[in-house]
């Protein structure tokens, strides 16, 4: 994978979240640095050389960056995060409204589009689509020895699989090259794979997206009975950002401005709740800010680590 150099305006003043977040369980391995800094006026995050988080803020974020501003702990990349960030941060280095052109939610009959372009050259990256083919067509321009058209139809009964068609042959526990499920949230790692089924809905069977790490466990907002609230960073294509317009803080949604709310492919956070008992899924929120929890009885949720 070549590197992606793109030029930075501003590091990025981060106000104050409207939930605490606490830092995972100390042991993990040492992870990258994390800078969160300002393109165009929006979040982006770029992962630095590996680097030794010795003090987390209240809020789970490495508090130990000597110019004053704030990591987190992203974890190990995988190749396909890397694919998936490398498109992301060079449609995001366009800016919204002129990322429209290159980077929305695809609609009606128009053609599924996921492009790589040249690195440096944000304007050769073209992202339009939906959660479920964002993910396939990064896989299979990531691991194209196996991720291949015949091995998607083979496994997941689609050519190019629905969010319902991810969750329900990762649920079935039936062996998937190259998958592995993953039924611990506290077990979620970068590059991890989680799809949520919608079965009451016929448009749109679920939602499919990529971790980038787990921030950390909330202190505050909506509680489950008998489960634990993780904020996990995910990578996704949507068309409804995960969080509010003018949102502040660490935990907004890239296509998230303070004006508009723009769909595509982006980062954003999500709340995912832990059984007390077994740590298995109990339920999710859509943003940090959202008050509406979905139990699993209601929307189901599997998860699989993806492997080379």
């Amino acid at each position: 994978m070549k590197k992606v150099s793109v030029v930075l305006a501003a590091m990025l003043s981060l106000g104050s979240p409207s939930t605490i977040i606490t830092a995972p369980a100390a042991g993990a391995a040492n992870p990258p640095a994390h800078a969160y800094t300002s393109v165009t006026g929006h979040q982006r995050s770029v992962v630095s050389l590996p680097d030794i988080c010795s003090r987390m803020d209240a809020e789970g974020l490495c508090a130990s960056a000597g110019d004053g501003s704030r990591r987190g702990a992203t974890g190990q990349r995988v190749p396909h995060q890397r694919a998936a960030e490398e498109l992301i941060d060079h449609l995001n280095a366009i800016g919204w409204p002129q990322e429209r052109k290159y980077n929305r939610y695809r609609q009606g009959q128009e053609e599924t589009i996921v492009r790589w372009g040249q690195p440096g050259r944000p304007d050769t990256y073209k992202n339009v689509s939906q959660c479920a083919s964002f993910v396939t067509e990064t896989l299979k321009h990531t691991y194209s020895h196996w991720a291949t058209l015949s091995f998607f139809h083979t496994h997941f009964g689609n050519y190019s699989p629905f969010a319902r068609d991810y969750h329900d042959a990762i649920a079935n526990k039936k062996p998937i090259p190259h998958f592995r499920r993953v039924t611990k949230v506290t077990d979620l790692r970068p590059g991890d794979l989680i799809a949520i089924k919608y079965p009451e809905s016929q448009d749109f069977t679920g939602h499919v997206m990529l971790v980038r790490r787990v921030t950390g466990r909330e202190q505050t907002g909506p509680a489950l009975d008998d489960a634990t609230a993780y904020v996990v960073e995910i990578i996704d294509t949507t068309k409804a950002a995960h969080g509010r317009v003018g949102q502040s803080g660490a935990y907004r949604d890239t296509r998230i401005t303070a004006s508009t709310e723009e769909t595509g492919a982006g980062y954003g956070h999500m709340v995912f709740y832990a059984n007390n008992k077994e740590r298995t899924f109990a339920g999710y929120r859509w943003s940090v800010t959202s008050h509406q929890i979905v139990p699993v009885d209601k929307h189901p949720i599997v998860a699989a680590r993806i492997t080379p």
